[in-house]
């Protein structure tokens, strides 16, 4: 149902809707020439022919913050012509020079910046990566208590935002005994079994 109502335009017409309802202007959803527009286009390409094994999104978002789309204060403005597509996932096979990434922005040198970290966490290699599960864990509420499923096991977290904080981690993050260990060797109590 909600495949089809993409498909007919439906579930747009809804948004569109919705945004008008709230004070809107649905006609820039309607014509994407009306949004800020960036002065300076990256276009980040493949350095070689196989598939894409790993993105850290971590690095991406700092990408993201390089060209202006994000803060990193809350003071900061954001560029609301800045950000990036994403051409090519993980797991999607490329070809060298396959565009894989467009970088949006107001100045080349932040252009340069961003695509230094975005090349930085992006990994091609030859073999094909292992297919991840769409879904990794559950937060469910038992007996009054937010319980993070897991193919590990079940464990109760403190409270729903820690197991919350945890799906979100980065790839690297993994349950080790009640704790989140990132690969950088810190080690995080978030959850006890």
């Amino acid at each position: 149902m909600a495949e089809q109502s993409i498909a007919d335009g439906s579930a747009f017409e809804t948004f569109c809707t919705m945004v008008r309802r709230q004070g809107g202007d649905d006609t820039m959803l309607r014509d994407a020439l009306k949004f800020p527009q960036a002065a300076v286009q990256v276009q980040i390409r493949a350095n070689a022919d196989g598939y894409i094994t790993s993105m850290d999104a971590e690095k991406i978002g700092e990408a993201s913050v390089v060209l202006g789309a994000g803060r990193e204060t809350k003071d900061n403005p954001i560029d609301f012509a800045a950000g990036l597509i994403l051409h090519k996932k993980y797991g999607e096979t490329v070809k060298t020079d396959d565009v894989i990434a467009t970088l949006y922005t107001d100045s080349a040198q932040r252009g340069d910046s961003a695509a230094q970290l975005y090349r930085e966490a992006i990994t091609i290699a030859a073999e094909e990566p292992p297919v991840r599960p769409l879904v990794y864990a559950r937060v469910e509420e038992r007996q009054g208590r937010s319980v993070l499923t897991t193919p590990m096991g079940d464990f109760v977290c403190f409270s729903s935002s820690t197991c919350s904080a945890l799906l979100c981690s980065s790839e690297s993050a993994c349950l080790h005994r009640g704790t989140a260990r990132r690969s950088s060797g810190v080690l995080s109590p978030l959850c006890s079994r």
